[in-house]
């Protein structure tokens, strides 16, 4: 990914992001600011307008500048995600937390007086995981079946091959490999534990309305399942009621095994984006989703 820094008038700092900002990419863009914050800059915009991906990792960077600015008493404003970065902004419920404005143009003049808060969106409904084997999402007739042998470095990869495999027809197709990326990405590396030699299953059905995957890793299986709906449905009432301060304890799910490269939003995420549910096995090492996308089709 690009990372370009310009001076504006008024001690105001426009970070530039380009490209794919994910587990690689996402420290250079922290260590980026807190370069600028220990040279005193006080006023930061984050310019997202040119940035066309962004995972979990990416998203816990986004987070932690802005309530590590709060922490400083500094000012920042993301300004211009679109597209797929925008759906995940959405979906992980931060476009009512993050300072988020359309262009790089209102960001600065907004850093220049103080101004409140951007108006909050629509609230979408609660929705939580599921442990349930006899969901109909399990049914793996008529889906396409592979078992690979991956590390985190191939999951990209993998996740664009399949989405690939989507109708042409269907918008948001970055969004649909990220939140697949996602998923692969929870199997190989908190599942398996990044051991190769461990294997991944998918199956995958995609038609004209929807999209359909099943992930199984080897792992022990999501334990804190019923400590992340509980965690997730804390959030959304903060959500809901704008209490900013409350909701500064749930920006992300940390368990004993998270890493600092760990965003902690991947299933925040996905419980939004699967908008016909994330349903866990007995054993909760294998996910089955299901997206129906409605008239989100082009309409040519």
């Amino acid at each position: 990914m690009t990372i370009d820094v310009d001076e504006r008038p008024g001690d105001i700092r426009v970070v530039a992001l380009g490209g794919d900002m994910d587990l690689y990419a996402s420290n250079s863009v922290k260590e980026t600011v807190v370069r600028l914050w220990e040279a005193g800059v006080r006023n930061l915009v984050v310019d997202l307008s040119h940035l066309d991906y962004v995972d979990s990792s990416g998203i816990g960077v986004l987070l932690y500048v802005y309530s590590a600015s709060q922490k400083r008493g500094n000012r920042v404003i993301f300004a211009g995600p679109h597209g797929a970065v925008w759906k995940v902004i959405e979906l992980t419920k931060l476009n009512g937390f993050l300072p988020v404005v359309e262009t790089l143009e209102e960001a600065v003049e907004a850093l220049r007086p103080v101004d409140d808060e951007t108006t909050p969106r629509r609230e979408p409904a609660i929705r939580q995981l599921q442990v349930n084997p006899d969901s109909p999402l399990f049914d793996t007739r008529s889906m396409y079946h592979k078992a690979f042998n991956l590390d985190i470095s191939q999951v990209r990869r993998l996740a664009n091959l399949i989405a690939q495999k989507a109708p042409p027809h269907l918008r948001d197709i970055n969004i649909l490999e990220q939140q697949i990326s996602e998923l692969l990405k929870n199997a190989v590396k908190h599942g398996n534990r990044n051991d190769p030699r461990k294997t991944v299953k998918v199956w995958f059905l995609f038609t004209s309305e929807s999209a359909r995957l099943i992930v199984e890793d080897e792992g022990d299986g999501f334990g804190e399942l019923e400590a992340w709906n509980e965690f997730y449905r804390r959030k959304i009432q903060a959500y809901r009621s704008q209490d900013f301060e409350a909701m500064m304890n749930y920006l992300s799910f940390r368990t004993d095994r998270s890493t600092e490269h760990d965003g902690g939003n991947a299933m925040m995420a996905a419980v939004e984006y699967w908008n016909e549910g994330v349903v866990f096995n007995e054993a909760r090492n294998t996910v089955a989703v299901m997206r129906s996308f409605g008239d989100e089709r082009n309409v040519v």
